[in-house]
């Protein structure tokens, strides 16, 4: 017994004196210039997270903040001891109102400060033609592919077939837990923690014209039924505003740094 509380003794020393001399290096580091200059930098780069904004059963995702990390940026530049803004070193700030705790919540639209926009289409011709031209989509699949290509990003829509679909994604690192929301499968995409999505619109042939004029940053657009002369004049008028065409998680990724 005697032993043992010598020994315990021993160990709260030591995690004491370990203790103590991270405190004293912690205050040493502080005081020093590069510190204290880095830290007047967090007043000037330092950018506060925006909520995400919830109507009703719908979100529109937020963007995470970004803060200096002041120790890390600290030992970036302690090598040459002066300061460099290109080695600063950012950490996420997760917003007051987030995504990630409001996943019960539809998306119908991504935050429109990322200038981006996706496309979901369900047509093999359709993906042919996205995969030829190098321009990045979702692509919804009701049964296990026989090759996954590059610059596609695959959502499962395969009520029947869900779980051989939902093993073949993650086997292959490409599940991105999306779920694009219709009448028969909400509940499984809620219960299984997917992120509900639902288009902000659907344009197929006979309305595009409609739709053209009405497309911004953050919208999310499912091609049904569209001729791939129509995909290329809807293509044109993304262009010509300057829309990028991002996949759909990055689109609705509150990470800042996707845009």
């Amino acid at each position: 017994m005697q032993k043992f509380v010598k020994g315990l003794g021993l160990i709260s020393l030591m995690l004491f004196s370990f203790y103590y001399t991270e405190k004293i290096a912690l205050y040493m580091r502080l005081k020093t210039t590069l510190m204290q200059d880095i830290i007047k930098l967090q007043h000037k780069k330092n950018i506060k997270p925006v909520s995400a904004i919830i109507s009703d059963n719908y979100i529109i995702p937020g963007i995470n903040g970004l803060e200096i990390d002041i120790n890390s940026s600290y030992s970036n530049m302690n090598i040459n001891n002066k300061i460099d803004e290109k080695l600063l070193y950012y950490k996420q700030v997760k917003p007051y109102i987030s995504l990630e705790d409001n996943k019960d919540k539809i998306i119908n639209k991504g935050n429109p400060t990322k200038k981006s926009l996706s496309i979901i289409i369900d047509d093999k011709d359709l993906l042919t033609f996205f995969i030829n031209h190098n321009i990045k989509c979702n692509y919804l699949i009701n049964t296990i592919p026989p090759k996954y290509f590059k610059n596609v990003e695959y959502v499962n829509d395969g009520i029947d077939n869900y779980s051989q679909i939902e093993k073949s994604l993650n086997k292959n690192n490409l599940n991105h837990n999306l779920c694009i929301i219709n009448n028969n499968n909400e509940k499984v995409c809620h219960l299984n923690n997917k992120y509900l999505i639902k288009p902000s619109y659907i344009i197929n042939n006979s309305n595009i014209v409609a739709y053209l004029k009405k497309i911004s940053s953050g919208d999310i657009l499912y091609i049904n039924n569209l001729s791939i002369d129509n995909v290329k004049i809807l293509l044109k008028e993304i262009d010509y505003h300057n829309h990028k065409i991002a996949y759909l998680s990055t689109l609705i990724s509150e990470n800042n740094g996707d845009f």
